[in-house]
């Protein structure tokens, strides 16, 4: 199973051990980090990307609800609640999207099953195997000339998105991630094309919120899953029909 990077807000210390305990169990333990609901703040939040955030609020003395507000008004990271009465009213003026219900965080059948969700490919093979095919004879020294162009144009072209949205130019934004979509999808890394579809849209359309850390953060971190991936893959040549 692939890692994960989450953050769990946990005040139980016999749940903690538990929890780790699965954790280690999917070897996910290295990328766990437990945290008490006090720690959790914007600065946390928005100083690198989690996969998934846990929070349980089962052992907690008063309503967390406005932590919950306040958090998606930070972050769209994927969110579990625990909670054994869940009291939809109180998180009226919350985001819900992607924020998903279970009764206790050692219910781990169902948390078991969004994490297996949430671990998705971030290179798509058959769109390689496809390109592959069609630079017959030599796909190996294509597929390597797209790669190396990826590693070394999306790095910059980030860089530029980022000084752009500090600049609030919104339109050179959405024109810069447009072009980096397409050396996105020349070597099958959807995904990171996906967010900057996200991204081009909302800029083209003036409304970009938490822009100059958020978009950076998530571009890049984006960036790293499909370069890791895709070297493998390359180095492989998993790209080749057998």
């Amino acid at each position: 199973m692939e890692q994960l990077k989450i953050l769990i807000v946990e005040e139980d210390e016999s749940k903690r051990l538990m929890f780790a305990m699965y954790l280690a169990d999917q070897k996910l333990e290295q990328d766990a980090h437990f945290i008490r609901a006090e720690q959790l703040n914007q600065e946390l939040l928005q100083s690198e990307i989690f996969d998934l955030l846990i929070i349980d609020l089962n052992n907690l003395e008063f309503g967390m609800s406005e932590l919950i507000v306040k958090v998606r008004d930070y972050i769209e990271t994927p969110l579990i609640i625990t909670e054994q009465v869940v009291n939809l009213e109180s998180y009226k003026d919350a985001d819900l999207n992607n924020v998903h219900f279970v009764e206790d965080i050692l219910d781990l059948e169902n948390i078991h099953k969004f994490i297996k969700k949430l671990l998705r490919s971030y290179i798509n093979i058959r769109y390689l195997t496809e390109i592959a095919e069609i630079a017959m004879p030599e796909p190996s020294l294509f597929i390597d000339r797209l790669a190396v162009t990826f590693y070394e144009l999306a790095p910059q072209k980030i860089n530029q998105i980022e000084e752009l949205l500090f600049l609030g130019n919104l339109d050179a934004v959405s024109k810069t991630a447009h072009a980096l979509r397409s050396t996105c999808y020349n070597v099958g890394a959807h995904s990171l094309g996906e967010v900057l579809k996200d991204l081009e849209e909302t800029s083209r359309k003036g409304v970009v919120v938490n822009s100059e850390k958020f978009w950076p953060l998530k571009l890049r971190h984006e960036f790293l899953k499909a370069k890791n991936e895709l070297q493998e893959i390359v180095a492989q040549k998993r790209y080749l029909k057998s």
